[in-house]
């Protein structure tokens, strides 16, 4: 036998040796299972885009695009009520506009993010 036999034989063991333990490893990390889930989350996102999208049969195309921001409003007018109902005259209402929510501040609080120049992040909904 010489060098270049020994090499292939070499070769074909260390293929063989591959195919056999990546089988082995994708089953024991049960990365099979793992791509199988992913891709039935991405046939169900898919989905529900086609549907929020209003391309799904049953939907009708003319939906309101800002559900989202009127559900807000919604919830923010509640949330007012509510802080109004017990709200001291140092107080203040205030939105925080990256999530909506409703907050109840001290006047101090308010005036310190005005000099911060952080005033665009919040809304002033209500001052006594």
């Amino acid at each position: 036998m010489n060098e270049l036999e020994i090499l292939l034989i070499g070769l074909a063991i260390a293929i063989g040796a591959f195919f056999l333990f990546r089988g082995l490893n994708l089953w024991y990390w049960r990365i099979n299972e793992l791509v199988d889930t992913q891709k039935k989350q991405t046939e169900l996102l898919s989905s529900i885009l086609e549907h929020l999208k209003g391309t799904d049969e049953k939907e009708p195309k003319n939906r309101p695009q800002n559900i989202k921001k009127e559900l807000s409003n919604e919830l923010a007018e509640e949330d007012i009520k509510f802080y109004m109902k017990d709200i001291k005259s140092d107080e203040l209402i205030v939105r925080v506009k990256q999530n909506s929510k409703v907050e109840k501040w001290k006047v101090a609080d308010w005036e310190e993010v005005v000099s911060l120049g952080n005033s665009d992040k919040f809304e002033l909904l209500y001052k006594n």
